[in-house]
């Protein structure tokens, strides 16, 4: 049984046992059954459901062997939002209250305990950078950003989707075909999807991005490992390749995200930069992203 910590608005996992501490955040939502049970059995009380308010996002992988590749000797939390979350936002609060110890008697269902002595590093991908660079760390340490939306992505919001889609589809002439797999898109966007607070505050015109300030973030050694669509996709690089084409996203983005929203924001702070030939939903898999994460960590 994994040990957790659990808030109004986050969870803490431990993964796995080890040296130095890594937590890392892909920014999903979890609740106590989905940390212990079989991941079937999640996907079968969430999945049919379209208001998962009480609920756990679908397709969590947070703590499977391929996700913990990159951390071999690392003592691993996963920071997951709670179903209960406000948005993201209340999270970090919570959470740097949690990291900086102010709220530790409060905090049950688990016994993760704070260990002293060791480095902390921490990992955040996607909707989970936005967690982490919000977090009140106070000591100076390793942070590693993997596709993040600093300036915002749509992708969270079922409703943008859909307009953009319907606008791509009244833009051009589309055989039958292109209109089924946009049709389809949108199906898998409503079926993952679960269009949270926290998914919402994603958009690029929410309050939490137009407020999204970065700068606090210089005393860290910051890594960013930005994707973008190869020129030569594989199947499922091919596929969100061309989710990007119709969300009508620049055409180096990686199907979800724009280069720009991953790199502009941090340009102002010292940072290592590293590019992966990737698409959102595969950045986390590929050879070259757990090479380097696992050599910044």
């Amino acid at each position: 049984m994994k040990e957790y910590v659990r808030g109004k608005n986050f969870f803490l996992v431990k993964e796995q046992e080890g040296g130095d501490i890594v937590i890392k955040s892909s920014g999903y939502t979890i609740d106590d059954k989905a940390i212990n049970e079989n991941w079937l059995l999640t996907q079968l009380r969430t999945l049919p459901f379209k208001d998962r308010s009480n609920k756990p996002d679908p397709f969590i992988f947070e703590g499977q062997k391929k996700r913990l590749e990159p951390f071999s000797g690392k003592e691993v939390y996963s920071l997951y939002f709670s179903p209960e979350c406000k948005g993201i936002k209340d999270a970090q609060e919570e959470f740097s209250e949690y990291l900086n110890g102010k709220l530790s008697k409060y905090y049950t269902n688990g016994s993760v305990q704070r260990t002293h002595g060791k480095k902390v590093s921490y990992v955040g991908y996607s909707k989970g950078a936005l967690f982490i660079a919000g977090l009140d760390i106070k000591q100076p340490s390793k942070i590693i950003f993997v596709a993040p939306p600093f300036s915002g992505t749509i992708t969270g919001s079922k409703a943008k989707v859909d307009e953009v889609f319907r606008r791509y589809e009244q833009l051009h002439e589309l055989n039958v075909f292109q209109k089924a797999e946009i049709k389809l898109y949108q199906s898998l966007f409503h079926l993952i999807g679960s269009e949270r607070s926290v998914d919402l505050d994603m958009d690029p015109g929410s309050e939490f991005i137009s407020h999204l300030n970065l700068d606090h973030l210089s005393k860290h050694k910051i890594i960013l490992i930005w994707d973008k669509c190869p020129a030569n996709p594989t199947i499922a690089d091919a596929v969100f390749k061309r989710v990007g084409k119709y969300l009508r996203l620049d055409k180096n983005a990686d199907g979800m995200v724009s280069v720009s929203s991953q790199r502009t924001r941090l340009m102002n702070l010292e940072t290592i930069e590293e590019n992966v030939l990737a698409t959102h939903p595969t950045v986390m898999g590929k050879a070259e992203t757990i090479s380097m994460v696992r050599f910044f960590c």
